[in-house]
């Protein structure tokens, strides 16, 4: 059994914390590791609860790791872990990144995600917003994140799919095997097969309330930008600006009808900071991602990422230090830092005393720049 089902499995038992893997891995080496090892190897070196491992040790006896495993595998669903190449890169940025389910296409580490969310109560007008700019962000190959709750996000995974090459994450707080509300079950089949299911949660899982905000910093962790259309001023949504505040992604908001409800989050999310965005393309202006990822002929020869191209677009202009590159960017610290060490290695920019960063002079030259 691939030892990544043997960690999905071993978290989907009752009482058994990420915490625990983290032991058991770091005391034999990996999952597989440490059941070959025998249950007496963890009595004096696992701090499980006895009454705990006892359950776990009685499971796997019975063959219900491999039964999860073999499950995983017929409904097409794969773990993914922190760091794999598959596995969001901005997501390993956050406190803890967890294992995740997936089912649908394979995440490439150049796709840059943008998520879309909002009020499940929409009116027309916010589910006419999400949708067309959902839509108009995937045309210019984003990837639209969002939550297949009703409303906005229901919206936003419709407007990406009604692309022709566009794609989009559906991030849910159930197992893969359960779909949230029933009524978007077509819709999650279709994510399925021109996009990606993901969740954090093991199979079965149903949809509990703590389960949602634990979803939500998912969303804001894997995207470089959080729109929001339409929220109440306390809203799930609210929950999800303050993880993407937290974890230092742009947070943007749709203004809407004074007289709405739905208004009142966004409106104050506005006056707390956040970009009033009337359009798609003030989004992908202020992420830096208005011009493709092969947008010159140096881009489409190195196949450059829309990260590494919008570092490009900044040291066009100067010579500039990773703070400030940060601060323009709001990418990440340890991803700007690896962007610009694969930048340096194709020599595309030059690390200069004092931490500041330049655009080599074949850089220069094949753009133009002065």
């Amino acid at each position: 059994m691939d030892d990544k089902h043997l960690c999905a499995w071993f978290l989907a038992q009752v009482g058994v914390r990420r915490k625990n893997l983290e032991e058991i891995c770091a005391l034999f080496g990996n999952a597989t590791a440490a059941f070959e090892a025998g249950e007496s190897c963890w009595e004096s070196h696992v701090s499980l609860e006895n009454s705990i491992s006892q359950r776990v040790w009685s499971s796997w006896k019975n063959g219900e790791a491999k039964a999860y495993a073999e499950r995983l595998l017929l409904l097409g669903i794969r773990v993914m872990m922190p760091y794999e190449a598959e596995y969001p890169e901005l997501l390993c940025t956050i406190n803890d990144p967890p294992l995740l389910y997936a089912k649908g296409l394979t995440l490439t580490s150049d796709q840059v995600h943008v998520a879309v969310i909002g009020s499940r109560k929409a009116s027309q007008y916010g589910k006419r917003v999400a949708e067309q700019m959902s839509r108009d962000m995937a045309e210019c190959g984003i990837s639209i994140v969002s939550g297949l709750a009703r409303g906005i996000d229901s919206s936003a995974h419709r407007g990406a799919l009604q692309s022709a090459q566009g794609t989009t994450c559906a991030v849910v707080a159930t197992g893969l095997d359960i779909v949230y509300p029933h009524e978007n079950t077509a819709l999650a089949a279709s994510i399925a097969e021109r996009g990606t299911l993901i969740s954090e949660q093991p199979l079965g899982t149903r949809p509990l309330p703590q389960y949602f905000p634990a979803r939500n910093r998912i969303i804001s962790g894997m995207s470089l930008g959080v729109l929001v259309v339409e929220a109440g001023a306390r809203s799930g949504t609210q929950i999800t600006v303050g993880f993407a505040l937290e974890q230092g992604r742009d947070v943007f908001a749709v203004p809407g009808s004074i007289y709405a409800a739905n208004s009142h989050g966004p409106h104050f999310m506005i006056r707390q900071g956040a970009r009033l965005v009337e359009s798609a393309d003030d989004i992908l202006s202020e992420l830096g991602l208005m011009q493709p990822v092969q947008s010159s002929e140096v881009a489409s020869e190195l196949q450059l990422t829309l990260l590494q191209d919008k570092i490009l677009c900044l040291l066009s202009v100067e010579p500039l230090h990773v703070d400030e590159i940060q601060a323009k960017t709001r990418i990440p610290v340890g991803t700007l830092l690896s962007e610009l060490m694969q930048l340096e290695l194709l020599e595309q920019v030059i690390a200069m005393p004092g931490r500041m960063y330049e655009l080599s002079p074949g850089r220069r030259t094949a753009t133009g720049s002065s």
